[in-house]
């Protein structure tokens, strides 16, 4: 068996004698400084085919003879083995020759031993798996087998030596040199000799990477591994590690993809070696004040597998116990402080980390409820994602809580009362003292993380094996069952303590999450859809443990499901049960109690909601109304029908959800009894009039669904209701009035006739009056204004009932900020179907909506709501670029800085594309004027801001001038505004001076008249 191969710590370490432990080393190699480049090219080139030598000791650096560089097959022969293994030899040696002059070699010389290195092991690999299938084979010999293994061991570790010192040489010569700057510069123009390093850095690491997903087992065994070669592996790790925190976290903000690729290293480390991740996650921290959110998601996560796994172990030595919790405690406050990143994407990625480790029970008591109010604050986060995972986050802290199935908060608070008295009198001395805080400092002097003191928790599981929440149910229950009840004796202090510690941090949790029910009322209307469903999610949870407020927020949920009303929604939602058989018999028997009236202190309007309830359950198995049929009849239209009115509706709706044999059925005992109540309910007027309406609709709807001539039925409903209306003197009466219509309008045709007034001008009506005999003039104006009268119904009926879109939209749209919530909800549902039809004709109306609103008097504050939630509608790119276009041309319409501002933050809300931002800069002479006022900038300025996260290297630059540009534009355009203030004001002053001195010349001549006038006077 060949000399084993020892992982030597450097490369040196292998021309030291190893007679003692018989391992391969390197004695005496070749100097190759020494040698000419070209002899240097050819000893390089000789190690694919070299020559044959001298024989060289046994103890020499050796290569497996079947992976020789000269043959990679098994030879046969003896005489080929040993000259196979004395080229193996001398390549052993050269290998280790040019490995460590590696720097000295040419490019030409370092290709060329790289991939002899490379492509040797990528031949060594496959055959390891035959390795395992010859060792499972019966008719091979077992030490042949074991001289095979032991080859191809030493061969990968020599070949994964040889190859990771390579790496390292060439990083650390590059580092010297500061090469790394030169070759960035001059990536596009290389010489054709040149050392392309990046490229060969990329296999070299692929391959070492596909190495250990080998079957390694076979090749080390698990007696007797290799200490060194583990301890080789183990350093890579921490060499990486070390390398990424010496990185500048600049560099990942314009190399997405290395962040990304980076960011999944560490997490999947983590993940697998937490403990050397823990030890050195100082050097990574410092990253979370860069500006890649991916890197910052990563540590996020590397955080929470740290948490999980590598700190969740507490045991050991009271000092190794303190480190790990004040380390543990400072990761967690990382963990709470990222909550509020600038970046949405890290928002969102540390709630679902908190989510994790809420699933993996990792989150102390003493934390619960901040992480809980962290989660309730997040739910109004403006991005989509954080609110999800929020909502995700307070689902599993439901799930997951430790406080039990039932989050009353009076359950709570009654129970909490009870033990804090016990605890008054097993602490007298300490009533005054508030129990959580001190608690809290004990357990904070104790852990540093807030958690419930190991000790009494310690203390509470021996004499409760079950869970603290299980321990604390039976007593919550009891509390407020039975107020009188007794408290348990606990029979020690600091279990209580720890007792009314925990059931307060329920109390604060229950309070937390109730706390949220407005809100998710509000995310019910969101426009997103994965708020919508994780709200819902949520509120079936919070239904599920009780807590206060969910059942009336569930009810909110209902006209959701449908969007036409609560009964439609309701029905929908009743129908997918009984599918399911969610409601059972016993369930239906209890309604039909209700309707009957079999239950003390039921009213009409609930035995109406029980047979409401009733025919929404029929509408999925029409079997249950047909064992009630004459319950139905008595009930429904009898005296109980007079108290509610909309129970006879009811009670036909009823009708007509019965099932084919129920309704023959009903035909042969009871038809024409049922036909003369639904006659009665349409002709008759025992029925109040708010609800004559509603049942008569559904009474004629009956009709058509059970008889079996409905047409003959109706036809007597119709006779009877014509009777009712002509058979009378109030029929006469109209006989009457319309006889003495028709001969006025005769005498006015005959006064018309003699008089020869002009026919021409008259209407169609005086020129048809002109025939005398003919049918018009007997039956007058009633007859042959019949076509007039139709074109003007036509015309009334489409000028009442069609919306001309363009002049009344705005309208609508104002509606949106309407005072009435429920008026409010109708707006934005009207629009949210509107958005729906053909190619969203919201995309068309905008511009003129924009320009409505800007004109009318409303807030800033509800303009912008508005604009916001017309536009966040539109989701198509193209559309948003047309858009960029359209707005920026009516920047060039307007003269009103209140109307630049409201364009202005419409751009601001669009979804700007690469596309979308190009035009925005090609457009930039329409806009140029209005950049003067500090609104209009400051929404531009949000534009670009936005655009920057998410932009390419290429676009970024050209925004980055874009923004430079409007700034320049932005000064000067201030700068002439202030110079022609200036001017104005200037201006003004002269005009004013101007009119002084005037006025003063004006006053100084006519004195000068006085005084002349005086003179002449006196000398007079």
């Amino acid at each position: 068996m060949a000399p084993n191969f020892i992982f030597p710590p450097k490369l040196t370490a292998l021309e030291d004698d190893h007679d003692d432990d018989g391992s391969l080393s390197a004695n005496n190699p070749p100097e190759i400084l020494s040698l000419r480049p070209s002899q240097l090219e050819e000893f390089v080139k000789g190690q694919f085919y070299p020559p044959p030598i001298p024989q060289i000791p046994s103890t020499s650096l050796i290569f497996p003879l079947i992976f020789s560089p000269s043959k990679q097959a098994s030879p046969s022969t003896s005489r080929t083995k040993r000259s196979s293994a004395s080229r193996s030899r001398i390549c052993s040696i050269a290998y280790f020759s040019l490995v460590k002059g590696f720097a000295n070699l040419s490019p030409t010389c370092k290709f060329n031993l790289v991939e002899s290195l490379r492509s040797n092991l990528s031949v060594l690999l496959p055959n390891v798996d035959s390795l395992s299938r010859a060792s499972q084979a019966e008719n091979d010999d077992e030490g042949s087998v074991l001289d095979r293994i032991a080859s191809h061991r030493n061969a990968f570790k020599i070949y994964t030596f040889y190859l990771i010192h390579v790496v390292l040489i060439e990083e650390s010569n590059i580092s010297s040199n500061n090469i790394s700057k030169v070759a960035a510069s001059s990536r596009k123009k290389l010489p054709i000799n040149s050392w392309h390093w990046e490229l060969q850095r990329g296999r070299i690491l692929n391959l070492i990477a596909n190495s250990l997903e080998i079957n390694l087992s076979l090749l080390f065994g698990s007696s007797d591994p290799d200490e060194n070669y583990l301890s080789f592996i183990a350093n890579l790790a921490t060499s990486l590690i070390r390398e990424i925190g010496r990185s500048n976290p600049k560099d990942y903000v314009k190399d997405t993809v290395g962040a990304e690729n980076i960011g999944r290293f560490l997490v999947e480390l983590a993940d697998r070696l937490p403990k050397l991740i823990s030890t050195n996650i100082g050097l990574l921290v410092p990253h979370f004040a860069g500006e890649s959110y991916k890197i910052r998601n990563a540590l996020v996560g590397v955080l929470g597998k740290l948490v999980g796994k590598a700190l969740k172990d507490v045991e050991g030595e009271v000092s190794s116990k303190s480190n790990r919790l004040r380390t543990k405690q400072a990761m967690l406050e990382i963990l709470v402080e990222r909550c509020r990143d600038v970046s949405a994407y890290t928002r969102s990625r540390v709630l679902q980390v908190w989510a994790e480790l809420c699933e993996e029970h990792s989150i102390s008591i003493g934390l619960w409820n901040e992480v809980a109010t962290v989660a309730a604050g997040r739910l109004e986060d403006k991005s989509a994602i954080v609110r999800k995972s929020a909502l995700n986050l307070l689902i599993m802290m439901l799930q997951h809580n430790p406080f039990g199935p039932q989050l009353r908060i009076a359950s709570f608070e009654a129970t909490l009362e009870q033990y804090k008295k016990k605890l008054k009198e097993l602490e007298p001395n300490a009533a005054s003292e508030s129990i959580l805080d001190g608690i809290s400092s004990d357990n904070d002097t104790c852990n540093g993380d807030g958690e419930v003191d190991n000790v009494d928790t310690e203390v509470v599981s021996k004499e409760h094996p079950e869970s603290l929440t299980d321990s604390c149910l039976p007593h919550v229950e009891g509390g407020i069952n039975q107020e009188d009840s007794s408290v348990p004796d606990l029979g020690n202090l600091e279990q209580t303590r720890t007792l009314v510690a925990s059931l307060e941090a329920g109390l604060r949790f229950s309070q937390c999450v109730s706390s949220t029910m407005p809100t998710l009322v509000q995310l019910m209307a969101s426009a997103s859809a994965t708020d919508v469903e994780n709200t819902i999610l949520l509120l079936m949870r919070c239904k599920q443990f009780q807590i206060d407020g969910s059942e009336a927020c569930l009810r909110k949920m209902l006209p959701l499901i449908q969007n036409i009303g609560d009964l439609a929604a309701l029905e929908f939602i009743v129908g997918a049960l009984v599918s399911k058989g969610d409601i059972t018999a016993s369930m239906i028997s209890a309604l039909w109690d209700f309707f009957c009236f079999n239950i003390s202190g039921t009213s009409a309007e609930q035995s109406r909601g029980a047979l409401s309830v009733l025919c929404m359950a029929a509408k999925s198995s029409t079997g249950i109304l047909g064992s009630h049929l004459q319950d139905i009849i008595d009930i429904g239209f009898g005296r109980w029908a007079k108290v509610e009115p909309l129970l006879a509706r009811t009670a036909c709706l009823a009708l007509q959800r019965l099932s084919e044999e129920d309704k023959k059925k009903l035909l042969l005992s009871n038809g024409s009894r049922v036909f003369g109540l639904l006659e009665s309910l349409v002709t008759g007027f025992w029925l109040p009039e708010n609800g004559w309406y509603a049942a008569a609709d559904k009474a004629i709807g009956a009709v058509y669904a059970i008889h079996p001539r409905p047409e003959t039925l109706a036809a007597d409903l119709v006779k009877k209701s014509l009777r009712s209306v002509f058979n009378c003197s109030g029929g006469e009466m109209s006989c009457e009035m319309t006889l003495t219509m028709i001969q006025k309008e005769k005498s006015k045709k005959e006064k018309l006739d003699t008089e020869g007034q002009n026919v021409q001008n008259n209407s169609t009506a005086a020129v048809d009056a002109s025939k005398d005999n003919s049918i018009n003039a007997e039956l007058g104006i009633a007859a042959s204004e019949d076509a007039m009268l139709d074109t003007l119904s036509e015309r009334t009926e489409k000028e009442i009932v069609s919306l001309v879109v363009k002049g009344y939209i705005y309208e609508m749209a104002m509606r949106l900020e309407d005072e009435d919530d429920r008026i409010s909800n109708l707006a934005k549902l009207f629009f949210h179907e509107l958005s729906k039809k053909g190619n969203n004709p919201i995309y068309n109306l905008l511009p003129d909506m924009l320009g409505k609103l800007s004109n009318v008097n409303l807030k800033r504050e509800s303009f912008c709501n508005i604009m916001q939630f017309l536009i966040g509608s539109i989701k198509k790119d193209k559309q948003m670029e047309a858009l960029v276009e359209k707005l920026c041309i009516r920047f060039g319409g307007v003269t009103d800085g209140r109307q630049w501002e409201y364009i202005s933050y419409c751009l601001s809300q669009l979804a700007f594309t690469e596309k979308s931002m190009k035009k925005l800069i090609e457009s930039f002479k329409t806009y140029e004027h209005v950049l003067s006022e500090d609104s209009v900038m400051d929404n531009f300025r949000n534009i670009i801001n936005k655009t920057k996260k998410f932009a390419k290297p290429e676009l970024k630059s050209c925004i980055e001038e874009f923004e430079e540009k409007l700034v320049k534009f932005h000064i000067e355009k201030k700068e002439q505004e202030r110079t022609a203030q200036n001017a104005e004001t200037h201006k003004q002053k002269l005009s004013s001076l101007e009119n002084f001195v005037a006025a003063k010349n004006g006053e100084d001549s006519s004195d000068s008249e006085i005084v002349e006038e005086a003179h002449i006077y006196s000398s007079s």
